[in-house]
């Protein structure tokens, strides 16, 4: 009878593990289940989260003249705020304001000798379209003239013949006849000359478009030292902040030689690149946010302005030749307006895609 209160007590504790180790077995599987729900919701969540880094860019131009020639000055210096066309340095131009004197005195008397050669022609068409009328109507005078005293004196020599007439009569008509002859010679010499001056005056036609050409030439000259001119001064060819000062005044430069760098810092953006597996779920206009080191805790609104569709290789390669393959990956550019000038070139930045906002 002693054994049997021990014998109550060891099932006790027997029942007590069992209870101990079922509830830890149940709290072990709950625990993992809960742990495995969570990290199918975070890697839910990550399918549906894009996550890129890339540099923060701005458009920028490096300004420069188009003529060569020594600086002036300049308008602005580094870190000042420019807008479009506005004066931002110049050339010496004594040079070339004596260019432009040269050409237009060039030019004005390309032009008087237009003027001379037109003036001549006109004048010279009056006079001999009048001569020419004039002459070609003696011609026909003459002619009929002669014609008259032709058939007089084949009249007069005939009734001489058959002795009706005197001799004197004869040389008389025969004088006539003569006479008319000279007078159409002389009336067809002036139609010749006056048909010459007509031909000169065509000549003169010609020098006229010589006259022409030559004002075309020096009005081309003149344009061209003109345009010299206006490009020794140099105009900002976009908004934005003077990040870079090349020359100095008082320097030579040739045409093309990069003075001043312009960066529209006011509208920045990100290039990156997006794996092929899922680029599909972007879109031009699908909005992103932006984080920097600089800002730690500061988020920045963007938006995709543009998404290559020529896909590049990325550096990912096949390790199997049957299952895997090569990774293309696709050139997005994200749109950051930075108004207030916080971001800066070469800044490096976090771009969030959310899929489906």
């Amino acid at each position: 009878m002693g054994g049997e209160p021990a014998k109550y007590g060891t099932g006790r504790i027997y029942r007590f593990v069992a209870l101990l180790v079922a509830g830890l077995l149940t709290c072990s599987l709950a625990t993992f289940g809960w742990l495995n729900w969570q990290e199918k919701k975070l890697l839910a969540k990550r399918e549906k989260v894009l996550e890129v880094t890339g540099n923060i860019e701005a458009d920028e131009v490096m300004a420069s003249f188009k003529v060569p020639g020594k600086i002036a000055g300049f308008t602005v210096d580094e870190g000042d705020e420019v807008k479009r066309g506005q004066v931002i340095a110049r050339l010496e131009t004594d040079e070339l304001k004596v260019k432009v004197d040269q050409a237009k005195a060039a030019l004005d008397a390309a032009k008087a000798q237009l003027l001379k050669a037109q003036n001549a022609v006109a004048l010279q068409g009056g006079i001999t379209g009048s001569q020419v009328q004039e002459a070609e109507a003696a011609v026909e005078q003459a002619e009929a003239d002669l014609e008259i005293r032709s058939a007089t004196w084949k009249r007069i020599q005939e009734l001489y013949d058959s002795q009706a007439v005197s001799a004197q009569e004869k040389d008389k008509a025969e004088g006539e006849y003569k006479a008319a002859q000279a007078r159409l010679a002389q009336a067809r010499a002036a139609l010749e000359k006056a048909r010459s001056n007509q031909l000169q005056v065509n000549l003169s036609r010609d020098d006229v478009a010589a006259a022409q050409a030559q004002v075309a030439l020096a009005q081309a000259k003149y344009d061209e030292a003109m345009v010299y001119l206006y490009n020794a001064t140099l105009k900002a060819p976009l908004a934005g902040i003077v990040t870079l000062r090349a020359m100095e005044p008082g320097e030579t430069v040739g045409a093309g030689t990069p003075v001043l760098r312009i960066t529209d810092l006011k509208h920045t953006w990100i290039k990156v690149f997006v794996s092929e597996k899922k680029i599909a779920h972007l879109r031009p206009g699908t909005k992103v946010k932006i984080t920097t080191a600089s800002f730690p805790g500061q988020e920045f609104d963007g938006v995709v302005k543009w998404i290559n569709p020529a896909g590049e290789f990325a550096t990912q390669k096949a390790v199997n030749d049957q299952y895997d393959k090569d990774i293309r990956s696709f050139e997005v550019k994200v749109s950051i307006p930075n108004p207030d000038l916080q971001l800066k070139t070469g800044m490096t930045a976090t771009v969030r895609f959310l899929v489906g906002e």
